[in-house]
């Protein structure tokens, strides 16, 4: 099988302080040295719009980042090699425990940064 990110399989060292660090591929990269944390993810975001039984709509707070405290649906990053809708699957489950049944595409946004 075909490598998902050939430029980093080799990876094992910090690039701030040069000690051998811990390596979760493609994922992510934490130096035990410096605490340097690096998340190697693509930047496509997908998200859900959970509702129960009775058309009620689930939210979540954020605990943490940009984000703290304030209230919004699940998701977060597609990773690499995962469909974008096994993404919005798997961040519903991180983050509500649930298992969700995709029932349609809502919408698509495109942000771009200068």
């Amino acid at each position: 099988m075909a490598s998902l990110n050939p430029a980093l399989e080799d990876v094992r060292f910090c690039p701030r302080c040069a000690a051998e660090a811990e390596v979760r591929f493609p994922r992510s990269l934490t130096c035990g040295g410096c605490g340097y944390q690096a998340l190697r993810s693509p930047e496509p975001v997908a998200a859900t719009i959970p509702r129960d039984a009775d058309g009620r709509i689930w939210l979540l707070r954020r605990a943490q980042h940009e984000g703290a405290r304030r209230w919004t649906f699940p998701g977060g990053y597609v990773e690499l090699g995962e469909t974008v809708e096994d993404g919005a699957r798997r961040e519903t489950r991180e983050e509500l425990e649930i298992e969700i049944e995709l029932s349609g595409l809502v919408g698509v946004l495109v942000s771009i940064t200068p």
